[in-house]
């Protein structure tokens, strides 16, 4: 389960990149300017999420938060995906007050998916 896995893990996950094809559902929330940005990318083949990559722009908070979403999303159908938010990836780390706004990140790029 993700929730047991050491933050280390996140670093060296295989959750790092960009997916490309006709295929390939994007959303990215944040900005260059504010030091934060994460791009999401998801493969949806029969009607189950076969792959998800994230590009992340900040901190390793943001880091956890991505590779958190893009194990968690693995295999889940789309209506599954829009029972992701922050409180996932917030009950699976301790993290800092200050670096809470990382996980609701993720959550904001996961709200503006075109996936149904």
């Amino acid at each position: 389960m993700s929730s047991q896995k050491s933050i280390q893990e996140y670093y060296q996950g295989d959750f790092w990149g960009e997916l490309l094809g006709p295929d390939i559902i994007k959303s990215q929330s944040g900005s260059m300017s504010s030091g934060q940005k994460i791009e999401l990318f998801l493969k949806i083949q029969n009607n189950c999420v076969a792959d998800a990559k994230a590009k992340i722009y900040g901190g390793p908070y943001l880091i956890f938060s991505a590779g958190f979403f893009c194990e968690w999303i693995k295999n889940k159908n789309p209506k599954e995906i829009l029972n992701f938010s922050a409180q996932n990836i917030l009950q699976a780390f301790n993290f800092p007050e200050t670096k809470k706004s990382s996980a609701f990140l993720v959550e904001a790029a996961v709200r503006k998916l075109s996936i149904l």
